[in-house]
């Protein structure tokens, strides 16, 4: 009897920990579906803009949003998903958040790459202007919704890109999945107060 509860049990910890991946990756891969295509397209969008610093600044604000909009997106419908009378996944307000901690530790182990390749002197030259190419492109590539915050304040990375990479995904996954569970629609929201008339009082 022992051994089959406990059995039950195991499998039972195997069907959340695979849940907790698959939302967990679907997350990350939104991440970097969003980098990939502010890479590929934004730089043609804005082409006639990056000429100027304002005009990098310009395309990270429309990349950002749009990452965002990915992200509370993305924690809407695994929210919705668990808010169904069969769903076994049990919703709760904090999950939102932790469907993001693999994307950020992945941010956190490229920013360290990208600190020690600079910080750190190699004794061969040619080895080192490698690995800080390696380390800057993965880092610069992962972040590349930012990038504008960076280029448009000289190259320098401030506190608002770290802020960005760090606490945007976050707060809009955490959003996102509050939404999500109360079924809360922020778009319809915001678009119907435009294009409803309220009553007026008389």
């Amino acid at each position: 009897m022992c051994d089959i509860l406990t059995y039950k049990e195991t499998m039972g910890g195997e069907k959340v920990l695979k849940h907790y991946l698959k939302v967990c990756f679907k997350m990350m891969g939104t991440h970097v579906i969003t980098a990939i295509f502010s890479f590929m397209l934004c730089p043609l969008i804005f082409l006639a803009l990056l000429s100027s610093r304002f005009g990098w600044i310009l395309m990270s604000v429309a990349t950002s949003i749009g990452y965002a909009i990915m992200v509370y997106s993305c924690a809407y419908k695994v929210a919705d998903k668990d808010i169904k009378v069969y769903s076994t996944n049990k919703p709760y307000i904090l999950k939102g958040i932790v469907l993001a901690i693999p994307t950020l530790l992945v941010t956190l182990v490229l920013t360290c790459v990208y600190d020690f390749t600079f910080a750190h002197q190699f004794a061969d030259y040619d080895l080192q202007m490698k690995t800080q190419l390696v380390g800057r492109s993965l880092f610069l590539g992962w972040n590349f919704m930012f990038e504008g915050f960076r280029v448009g304040v000289g190259g320098a990375v401030s506190t608002f890109y770290w802020v960005l990479s760090y606490a945007l995904m976050p707060i809009a996954s955490f959003l996102g999945y509050w939404a999500g569970m109360n079924r809360y629609d922020f778009g319809y929201k915001f678009f119907s107060a435009f294009v409803y008339k309220k009553p007026e009082n008389k």
